[in-house]
């Protein structure tokens, strides 16, 4: 939930993602001049802009993610999901961390 609170306090977030030879960054931001979502790729660097609108306030209500339709460098149509990251309920065993009945229980 912290990069959900980043993206809303700061409008922008950026995950690395080290790879072999390089590393892989995907930056998500939101701004009030972006009245639609875009994105973009440049060599090892995959940017999403959204709208302002779609973050405000996404770290305290239900709202688990948005999604919208981009076109790929083929012209092929690319679904984009964006959800917020749960922290994980369960520990390896598959029980509740924090010893509350899951319905993995």
């Amino acid at each position: 939930m912290e990069d959900v609170l980043s993206l809303e306090m700061n409008s922008h977030i950026t995950l690395e993602l080290p790879f072999l030879a390089q590393s892989f960054s995907i930056s998500l931001s939101s701004a009030e001049n972006h009245s639609k979502s875009r994105v973009r790729q440049t060599n090892a660097q995959l940017r999403i802009d959204i709208p302002r609108e779609w973050v405000r306030d996404w770290a305290n209500n239900a709202l688990v993610g948005f999604d919208f339709m981009a076109e790929s460098s083929d012209g092929e149509p690319l679904r984009i999901v964006i959800e917020k990251d749960f922290p994980c309920e369960h520990g390896p065993d598959g029980k509740s961390v924090a010893g509350l009945p899951t319905k993995m229980d």
